[in-house]
């Protein structure tokens, strides 16, 4: 059961599931059976099987001996098992509705956002993301950036997926609790991005883009396997994730619509830059 390593939490958990549920049923053992062996339940193995749940070395190396795995195996179960508390630098941070899409992030081909009036947090220079930490506890706002600042490093990983990203004019003018210095270090940000990555696509939706109106955030994540794409929709404190075909399909021509209304990538780059001459100015 080789393959590629795995890059997501979400995905390590569910390759240890696999290795679990496909040794239990080559012994032809029950989850309820195998759970009363390792002094568990059988809802807890289930949850093991289908990655919904980290695996403790202690419960993995009970699992791997009433199963009666090889070495080889059981070396490999636990590299899985030990990989994830990697992803705990965010997970305090971050709150749960959130992290699916981040964990589903790494593994997608192309993801395409739209963004209406807020700049979204893997673009975002570091003087934002300080302001919208808000008044939190200063390990908070720590922990906050540096989740977002891991999150950056997806644009550098080798056969990542491709991002375009439409942010409209308001996102890109808004000066957060009313600083320039902001939005300035902002829009910077945005212009080293677009300089640097050719894998990330910034457009903006100017204000007189011909369009009826600009709908609620969201983005869509497309995956080789298209049968795992998704639509993430971030709601105050909550998110909804349509999944269905004809969900995907509807914000996807949503997606088509915006994109040919907003400037080109080149022409972005010039009212980005001339935007920060502007603000620069006073005027």
């Amino acid at each position: 059961m080789g393959g590629s390593e795995p890059k997501s939490l979400r995905s390590r958990r569910e390759k240890l599931g696999e290795f679990v549920r496909t040794a239990r049923k080559d012994r032809d053992m029950s989850q309820a059976r195998l759970g009363r062996l390792i002094r568990g339940s059988q809802a807890k193995i289930n949850r093991i099987e289908r990655g919904l749940t980290g695996t403790k070395i202690d419960d993995l190396r009970a699992i791997v001996t009433a199963l009666g795995i090889t070495s080889d195996t059981a070396a490999e179960m636990e590299a899985l098992a030990a990989a994830t508390p990697r992803q705990r630098t965010w997970r305090g941070a971050i709150p749960q509705h959130v992290r699916r899409y981040l964990e589903a992030e790494r593994e997608a081909a192309l993801i395409r956002g739209v963004h209406g009036d807020r700049i979204p947090g893997v673009l975002q220079s570091e003087q934002y993301m300080f302001r919208q930490a808000g008044i939190r506890s200063p390990a908070q706002i720590t922990d906050r950036i540096r989740a977002r600042l891991e999150r950056k490093q997806l644009f550098d990983l080798a056969g990542g997926p491709r991002f375009q990203y439409l942010l409209s004019e308001s996102s890109v003018r808004r000066r957060v609790h009313g600083s320039v210095a902001v939005a300035l270090d902002q829009i910077d940000e945005l212009l080293r991005i677009d300089e640097r990555y050719p894998d990330v696509s910034i457009h903006v939706l100017p204000f007189d883009a011909d369009i009826d109106f600009l709908p609620g955030d969201f983005t869509l994540l497309d995956f080789a396997d298209s049968g795992r794409n998704f639509v993430y929709v971030e709601l105050l404190g909550r998110s909804v994730e349509p999944s269905s075909t004809a969900e995907f399909t509807r914000y996807r021509h949503q997606w088509d619509k915006l994109s040919q209304a907003a400037l080109g990538r080149a022409d972005s780059r010039v009212f980005l830059t001339d935007l920060y001459k502007e603000l620069d100015s006073g005027s």
